[in-house]
Order: C-alpha cells, then sequence, then structure tokens
C-alpha cells in the first residue's frame, strides 16, 4: 500500500447558541478536515488545528510534508513520524509543523484501524474501560448570569462535569452553585494571573472543590513558575495544550511543572506523541487529560487516547456545531461517552455540510 494524495477542506461551521436567550456569542470555528488516500482505495482521516494566519498550515503540508509522503507505506507509523519530525526540525518542533505533521498521523492511525478492521484504540492497547468520561468544555462568558445558564443547558445535555473559561471568583462560585455539590468543576483562565494571585486564587478554589485550574500564568510555558504553583497550590494543576512532542512534554514533567498533563492531540504531535506523552506521565504517576476543544478526528482521536491508557482521566467536549460534519459521533450517557465500535477513528465525514460551510483561505 502507497500514499498517493493528501487533501485539506476547509470549512466555517458556527456552534450551537450557548443560550437560549442571544446568538451574540456564538462562535465560528474553522475545521480543516484531512483525508490520507491509498492506491488501494482506503482513505486515512485526520484534522489539521487551524490558524488565523491564512495558508500556514496548508503551506507545511503541500511543500513541507506531502512531498516527503508520497509513495510512503501509510502503516509505517512510527517511521514517518520520525521523517516528517526530523525534515520540519529546522522551522519545526512547535507551532505550524506540528499541527501539520499531527493531522497525517492521525490519519495514519485512522487508517491502520480500517487496515486491521478495528477501533483505533485497539491498536493503542485495548480499552481500559467501557466507556469514557467527558466534561462540558464552556466559551468564555461574559458574567456569571450567562455562566449559570449555559451551565444549566449543558446539564441538559447529559453532562455531568464541566469546565469554566473564567478567571473571576464570583464565576465560580455560580458554577458550584448552579451543577452542585460533588460534580465536577475545572478552570481554565488561559493564563491570567501572575504566580501569587494562581497561588492565593487556588486557597479560594480549594474550599469551591473546584476539579483543577489550568493554565494559571503566562507565559504558558514558564515552567519553573508553574512548578511553584503546582508545590503550593489547593487544587489540582493542569496544562500542556500548547505543548508538542514528549520531548517538551519531557520539561513539563521532570520540573514536576503540573499535576495532569493536557495533551492536545491535535498539537503534540498526533497520536503517536500522545502515546508517549502519556507513558512518560504514567511513570511519573500523573494523569492526561485530553485537551479537545475540536469536533472531528481531532476530538476523535483525544476519544481514543484517553480510553486506552491507564492514566487517562476525562475528554473535554465543546458545544455541538450548529451542522455536524461527522458521521458517527458517539453518543453521550450519564456523562460517559461511549467508544465506537466501527474500524479506525470510528467515523466518516459530511461531505454536503463541509461543502455548506466550505471557506477560503
Amino acid at each position: 500500500m502507497k500514499i498517493t494524495d493528501i487533501t485539506l477542506q476547509l470549512a466555517q461551521i458556527p456552534q450551537r447558541d450557548e443560550t437560549p436567550e442571544s446568538t451574540s456569542l456564538v462562535v465560528l470555528r474553522q475545521q480543516m478536515a484531512l483525508r490520507l488516500h491509498t492506491d488501494e482505495g482506503l482513505v486515512g482521516i485526520g484534522e489539521c488545528f487551524n490558524t488565523r494566519i491564512p495558508g500556514g498550515v496548508r503551506a507545511v503540508m503541500e511543500k513541507g510534508l506531502k512531498p516527503l509522503l508520497l509513495g510512503q507505506d501509510p502503516l509505517d507509523r512510527e517511521r514517518l513520524w520520525e521523517l516528517m519530525y526530523r525534515q520540519t526540525y529546522s522551522y519545526g518542533r512547535r507551532g505550524l509543523a506540528l499541527w501539520a505533521i499531527s493531522g497525517v498521523d492521525i490519519a495514519l492511525w485512522d487508517l491502520a484501524g480500517k487496515v486491521a478492521g478495528l477501533p483505533v484504540y485497539r491498536l493503542l492497547g485495548g480499552p481500559m474501560r467501557p466507556r469514557v468520561p467527558a466534561y462540558a468544555s464552556l466559551p468564555r462568558l461574559p458574567d456569571p448570569e450567562w455562566v449559570a445558564e449555559v451551565l444549566r443547558w449543558r446539564m441538559a445535555d447529559g453532562f455531568r462535569a464541566f469546565k469554566l473559561h473564567a478567571h473571576d471568583l464570583k464565576s465560580m462560585e455560580t458554577a458550584r452553585r448552579t451543577v452542585g455539590d460533588g460534580a465536577p468543576v475545572y478552570v481554565d483562565v488561559n493564563g491570567a494571573y501572575d504566580r501569587r494571585e494562581a497561588i492565593a486564587m487556588t486557597q479560594e478554589m480549594r474550599k469551591l472543590d473546584m476539579g483543577w485550574l489550568e493554565e494559571p500564568i503566562f507565559p504558558l510555558d514558564d515552567y519553573e513558575g508553574l512548578a511553584q504553583i503546582t508545590a503550593q497550590s489547593g487544587v489540582p494543576i493542569a496544562a500542556g495544550e500548547n505543548e508538542s512532542t514528549h520531548y517538551g512534554f519531557r520539561e513539563v514533567i521532570s520540573k514536576r511543572a503540573v499535576d495532569i498533563l493536557q495533551p492536545s492531540v491535535a498539537r503534540v504531535g498526533g497520536l503517536t506523541a500522545a502515546l508517549k506523552v502519556a507513558a512518560m506521565g504514567d511513570a511519573w504517576g500523573l494523569k492526561v487529560a485530553s485537551h479537545s476543544f475540536y469536533y472531528g478526528a481531532n476530538w476523535m482521536a483525544a476519544l481514543h487516547l484517553i480510553a486506552s491508557i491507564p492514566n487517562g482521566m476525562t475528554v473535554e467536549t465543546p458545544a455541538a456545531l450548529k451542522e455536524d460534519f461527522v458521521i458517527g459521533r458517539p453518543k453521550l450517557v450519564d456523562g460517559e461517552l461511549e467508544l465506537p465500535t466501527a474500524p479506525g477513528l470510528g467515523i466518516e465525514l459530511d461531505d454536503d455540510v463541509l461543502a455548506k460551510y466550505a471557506v477560503e483561505e
């Protein structure tokens, strides 16, 4: 079997309205679907994290990766990962190059599952649990009243765990009051605090039984600062969505910078790199909670990862899109996601939806 082509398709599909009263916070998300074609007719599905820099990921794919991959055996995943990483090293290591590599790697795993007739989590070692816990990831909202409204909506969707993108204590108090005692509530502040503010806030968050504080300081890769906060924190500290490769996570882990690792399959280097990060974390007694604020193959890859690793915790799940471009999305049952049974990632792409929302870069 040989790789004959890699194609990218860009669409911009709005999220479902996050409150019944207003559409002012509907977010337009760009989906970059990837298809990896072979001479035997099998197609692997992937997805690239996209940026607002027009054509950035596509340029890396067309000029950097595709010339390396055409004619290669797609089942040689580890060799191809090393080939892509080494050949982009002078301009990669993080950012655009790793986003492109991640999309290809996910497609290679999907293809391998289709060849074997097995779901990807079977290739990763088999499921550790019959269903995977999921949490509803809220967008950034303007005030605590919106937080309460959106949380009630996501509870009605069947979620039992939640994450705020807020850094004010009132929103956190509102969230705890709305969902009740015992329901996990996580907080992502996207680097809003300095070190002292973060440590102080964790003491307040402990009183509210918050599940973790995510990316508390900026720069996001200030691992010395994160280690200081983690050592003095009243709640677990989580980070890693903006880190790339197992080489990058080696620094996070060795400095004891976090309690919970958050590799993003779409940015870390695909499933191949994410598996190595998870194994490193397991050796150091660290849990893994995927960063997966995505909708297509990236989100599915995170589900397969968390399902198959012993230290997997939960899968981040954003609000649904107005129209789903994925066919075969797993169902949420009592706050947990059912595992797909179809080969590969277990999904297909809806070409009609992608065409309807197609955009130019």
